[in-house]
This record gives C-alpha cells, structure tokens and sequence, in this order.
C-alpha cells in the first residue's frame, strides 16, 4: 500500500491494528459506528484493546462479546432509543475509565496540539478527580485561580465511518461530524470506512477527514449498520431491540451469532428532515 493507493481491504485494515492498542472509535451512539472494521476485529481476534469513544452503543458491545477488550473510556455507552447497552452495563467497572464529554474533548485537543495537559475548569467541581487518580490540580500562571490539568489522551488507531472518500482519504460526511475530526489529528493512524470510494481526489462537501491523516481505506457499503449513516440508510432499530433482548437471554454467545447472521439494509437513500432526528 503505497500513498499513492490507500484503498485496500477490510482484512489487511484491521491488520495494522496492533493488541494492546488504544483505538479510537468514530461516530455518535447510533450513528456512524464502524462496525464493517468492529466485525472484522472480532473475527481476526483482537485483544486487550483500550476503547475510547465520544458516545458507545452497539460498537462497544460487539467488542465486548468478542473479548477483544481491556479498558473502556466513553462518556456514555447506550443502545439510545431501545436502552442500556446489556453487555456494558455488566462490565467490571475496574475496566471503565470515568470520562465526560469535556475530559474526552480536551484530552483529544491535547494529543492533537502535541502537548501533555490542557488546563480545564470542567471537572474541577466534581467527584471525577476523587475517581481518576491521573487528574492534578494545578495553579494557574497568570490568575490565581486552580485548574484541573487534563492529561492528553493518545490514541493509537481512529476508525471513522463517513459517506464518501477519495482514494487518497480525504473524506467526509453529510451527517453530524461529532469528534471524527479531531479523533483523526489525535490519532497517530486512521482508517476510513466509506459508503462510496470516489473515482478522483474532488471531495464531495466538507472534509471530516484531512487525507494527511489518513492510513488506509476501505470501501464499504452498509459499513456502519446497524447504525445508521445519512443520506444511505437510518440506524436499524428492530436489530437493537432484537439484539438487546436476545442477549439479555443469552449473553455474549448471542451477540456474535446475531452478527455472523445479521442482513443488509435496502440501499436506499432517506428524506433529511426524517434521519436528522436520529442522528
């Protein structure tokens, strides 16, 4: 895979994904998940990963069931409209990190700017630091005033889902961009998943994804599902609820045979008023 070639495929993909790694993964609860790349983590038997994402559903439960996890950081993990996430909400919680959406965004900002901390007021008045024995207060240098100095929070390989892509992966997405953007510049790989590879290097609307940042790319159709991706197709509510009840039944052993037999969605392109309240 040259810099001139990205596009390969989901298997060799997945390969630069090392054990051990911190991966961070795209999307916001039900929407946009990569769950092409999670399916194939599972089955080539990933392991020991640290999870980190803005807000989890189906995509960390996935990975729980297939074992390939060791520590989660998410804000929230949920199922969204059909409920907790059954398997996370079993979770030994010595393998969650308590994260916040503001402690995520500004250990991001810090990865990405290259330093080690961010000053943040957001957690200072909470029980967070009592429970995260990596936060420190720290005094400001030019006001007295005490600060919480957030650590950076380096993630290894990002996994982004988005509508489009270039072979070279500038890519981007017509649905919410929540933090892909900066998962991607905090991130030292990428690898995108894309409904569509584009046959030149015009993008198609806003870049989500500098191609400068990314690694590799997969083109593959129906890549987020049973999340939704706008304008392609919404989150597939009937395989959540399916999904929540029969593990709740069965456990783990049911996530991995609903996913080994789960179907595809009709391709077919949705009104934007209708998906908006999805996503």
């Amino acid at each position: 895979m040259t810099d001139r070639a990205k596009v390969t495929t989901l298997a060799d993909a997945v390969r630069l994904i090392p054990d051990s790694a911190t991966v961070g993964v795209g999307g916001n609860s039900q929407s946009r998940k990569p769950m092409a790349l999670i399916r194939e983590m599972v089955r080539q038997g990933r392991s020991d990963l640290t999870v980190v994402t803005f807000l989890g559903g189906i995509d960390v439960e996935l990975l729980l069931a297939g074992g390939c996890v060791k520590e989660v950081r998410a804000a929230l993990v949920s199922l969204d409209l059909v409920g907790l996430a059954p398997l996370y909400a079993a979770i030994d919680p010595a393998k969650c990190v308590c994260e916040t959406e503001a402690s995520l965004v500004y250990g991001l900002r810090a990865s990405a700017a290259g330093v080690s901390f961010l000053p943040s007021r957001g957690t200072l008045h909470t029980d967070i630091p009592k429970v995260r024995g990596d936060l420190k207060r720290v005094e400001s240098p030019y006001e007295d005033e005490e600060l919480i100095a957030m650590p950076a929070l380096q993630i290894d390989v990002a996994l982004i889902h988005t509508s489009w892509s270039t072979p070279l992966g500038t890519a981007g997405t017509e649905g919410v961009p929540v933090l892909d953007r900066l998962l991607s510049e905090a991130a030292r790989q990428t690898i995108v998943t894309t409904e569509q590879v584009l046959p030149n290097e015009d993008p198609l609307g806003d870049v989500l994804v500098r191609r400068s940042r990314t690694t590799a790319v997969v083109e593959a159709k129906f890549g987020a599902h049973p999340t939704g991706c706008f304008p392609y197709y919404r989150q597939d509510i009937a395989f959540l609820a399916s999904y929540a009840a029969q593990v709740k039944e069965r456990g783990a052993e049911a996530a991995l045979s609903l996913f080994t037999h789960s179907s595809q969605p009709e391709d077919k392109r949705v009104d934007r008023e209708q998906i908006l309240v999805q996503l």
